[in-house]
């Protein structure tokens, strides 16, 4: 009786596990961000964005650009180290008032010399869009202004 107690037990916290997990997954592909080439000023990359829209699914693609620039940095280009630091969690918090306007006032797209989608559109499960997009920032500027608002120092972080 006991085993037959344990297995129950044990499948329904199997059951439970597998229905929260999987229902977290969003119904879309993950998010990528590819270099594509720079110059002297500027890195152009291609990212995908999702939203609720077609403009909100380009913004994001933007945006995507920019947290890869600021926090991760990209491999094969002039800005191989992240602007501002690899602990993008603890920089949004020190930095809030700085990224809530960056990102939440649309100051990030001061920085955004072209964005185009490549590719169009396509439409995804609960009315999301998902586009794939170059986009090429001045990532010049973007040190620039990170240092006047004291979020990094001159010459890194």
């Amino acid at each position: 009786m006991n085993k037959l107690k344990l297995s129950v037990l044990i499948c329904l916290c199997l059951f439970v596990f597998a229905q929260t997990a999987f229902a977290k997954k969003p119904a879309y592909s993950t998010v990528s961000v590819v270099y594509l080439f720079s110059d002297d000023a500027t890195i152009t990359m291609r990212a995908t964005g999702v939203g609720s829209s077609q403009q909100e699914a380009l913004d994001n693609a933007e945006k995507n650009v920019l947290d890869v620039i600021l926090f991760r940095g990209v491999p094969e280009s002039k800005q191989k180290m992240a602007l501002v630091s690899s602990n993008e969690s603890m920089e949004m918090t020190k930095n809030n008032p700085y990224f809530t306007e960056f990102y939440n006032g649309n100051r990030y797209k001061s920085f955004i010399v072209s964005s185009r989608p490549n590719g169009g559109f396509t439409k995804l499960k609960g009315r999301q869009f998902q586009t794939a997009a170059d986009v090429k920032v001045n990532f010049v500027n973007l040190r620039r202004d990170l240092e006047q608002s004291g979020v990094i120092r001159k010459f890194g972080f």
